[in-house]
């Protein structure tokens, strides 16, 4: 008989449970994570100075898109408060002219009527032009009052104003009519205007971000290269060699992120005084508010994200270049 042949088997692998998997995953990320971070603390100016030029990169973006939004927010507010001055004919007496508030006081569209007289209009005129004590002076040199009778509607704003308007232009006793939101229309082309210089300019400025990380990081792995290679030797993966760059990435976009909010404060509080004197002098309450938590929270995510990919085109070309990949 012959001998029998036995098949060699392939040396059988351990098998890895979960709670392992998780544990081994666990410990490279954390293994990569602080050394990330020492990286910084070992060269503290030049990671410094990369945090501190994308903060200013990104701080601009950031202040205007909160003045840009917190603008548009009183425009919306103010959308909802249309108002029209109504003229009165200058042969309607002073009663008559109240008979006729009173009319469009009781139309449905209309939610207050504000009778102005001809001294009210002259006095509120000159006060806005701070020549409030000229007023006795500018009554004697005119004998006869220029001014007519003003009735102020407050419009409802689910009313349709082009009709209100085309329906007092036809009734008897009114000379003219006159929109009061015409600024707001020029005003809100305005902040469009602005809406897309912030999305153009914080594409530049990011897409800039992007080159100034990947740069950072191709110096970092240029200084540590003799290194990369002596792990690629010892068998480690490129993803392991990868690993820790795109976390030093991480925490430039984040840290650069966090100190750019700080900015945006210290600006915020730098113009808080005068904005509040000019808002004052106009009647408002408006206040520049700083970024809320989800904008905050977002920006550190999104610059995260950035550096992450920065850095990943770094090591990827170094890893290419030097067929590690």
């Amino acid at each position: 008989m012959g001998k029998a042949r036995f098949k060699s088997r392939p040396p059988m692998r351990p098998r890895v449970s979960m709670r392992d998997a998780v544990r081994a995953w666990a410990r490279r990320h954390g293994y990569s994570f602080f050394s990330s971070l020492g990286e910084f603390v070992r060269r503290p100016v030049a990671s410094a100075m990369t945090i501190v030029v994308l903060a200013l990169a990104l701080s601009l973006p950031l202040l205007l898109h909160l003045a840009v939004s917190q603008l548009d927010a009183v425009a919306g507010d103010m959308d909802a408060q249309v108002t029209l001055s109504v003229f009165a004919e200058r042969e309607l007496s002073d009663t008559e002219v109240r008979r006729l508030s009173a009319r469009l006081a009781a139309r449905p569209d209309v939610v207050t009527a504000d009778p102005i007289s001809p001294e009210a209009g002259l006095r509120e005129a000159l006060n806005n032009l701070g020549l409030a004590t000229a007023l006795e002076d500018i009554a004697r040199f005119y004998e006869d009052n220029p001014l007519p009778w003003v009735v102020v509607l407050g419009v409802d704003p689910q009313a349709s104003t082009d009709a209100l308007v085309a329906q007092l232009q036809d009734t008897s006793g009114i000379a003219q009519v006159i929109v009061d939101q015409a600024w707001l229309q020029r005003f809100r082309s305005l902040l469009e205007v602005g809406q897309r210089l912030v999305v153009i300019l914080s594409t530049l400025l990011l897409l800039a971000v992007v080159f100034v990380v990947a740069h950072a990081i191709r110096m970092d792995v240029h200084q540590r290269r003799h290194q990369i290679e002596v792990m690629a030797l010892i068998g480690a993966t490129p993803g392991f060699i990868r690993r820790p760059f795109l976390y030093s990435g991480f925490w430039l976009g984040t840290f650069s992120s966090m100190l750019a909010i700080a900015l945006v404060y210290v600006v915020i509080g730098a113009l808080h005084g005068p904005i509040t004197a000019l808002a004052d002098s106009y009647g408002s309450a408006f206040e520049l508010e700083g970024p809320s938590a989800a904008t905050m929270i977002a920006t550190m995510a999104m610059m995260g994200l950035i550096g992450v990919f920065g850095s990943m085109i770094a090591v990827h070309q170094h890893l290419t270049k030097r067929g590690l990949n």
